[in-house]
């Protein structure tokens, strides 16, 4: 009914109609506030897995481009225009820094109305990632001569947390390894004998 409505007005005591009026009435649009189509609920999600879902919301006016911004900003998003609707697509693969429940806020404006918020509970739960060797600053040294120690340091890490390397091991068996008190260093040392493999 946006627009002008024609108003017919009369009035009659109850034998013959005396008197009739038109009016005109103009119905103003008034600007709704962008949607969303459905209901965000709890998701759970793994570290190093791609995360993905989509999300629809709508303009019912039509010609207002709809603005979107989520939180945190780790979450990668894309938007797809189909006449009044917008999808909304996360496709992220989180990391281990992403671990842990996050809220995601997401947030639709159209520039006229009051931006529309909506937010729901993100779970990435964690993958058991491997430990890593690196070599410190000074590289772990390539030759040693026969029949005199050698001695070496690597660092060791795990980026899981609570995880803690609890064992190492090395070849050939001249060799022998061991953690550091701080567990984050690995030191190798041996003298490799004449005949000895």
């Amino acid at each position: 009914d946006v627009g002008v409505n024609i108003v017919k007005l009369s009035v009659s005591d109850e034998r013959v109609t005396v008197d009739s009026k038109e009016l005109k009435i103009t119905v103003v649009e008034v600007n709704n506030a962008p949607e969303f189509k459905a209901v965000l609920e709890a998701e759970d999600s793994q570290e190093d897995t791609l995360y993905q879902k989509d999300i629809i919301v709508s303009d019912n006016e039509g010609g207002e481009s709809i603005t979107v911004s989520i939180e945190p900003e780790w979450l990668v998003f894309s938007e797809t225009d189909e006449g009044l609707l917008k999808t909304i697509q996360i496709a992220v693969t989180p990391t281990n820094d992403n671990v842990g429940v996050h809220t995601v806020t997401i947030t639709l404006d159209d520039s006229v109305a009051e931006a529309v918020v909506r937010s729901y509970q993100l779970e990435i739960t964690q993958d058991n990632d491997a430990p890593v060797i690196e070599e410190l600053t000074d590289p772990i040294g390539s030759e040693v001569t026969e029949d005199k120690r050698y001695e070496g340091a690597l660092k060791v890490s795990d980026v899981d947390s609570g995880d803690a390397i609890t064992e190492v091991s090395v070849v050939p068996a001249w060799l022998s390894a061991r953690l550091s008190e701080g567990g984050d260093i690995i030191i190798i040392s041996g003298t490799e004998n004449s005949g000895e493999e």
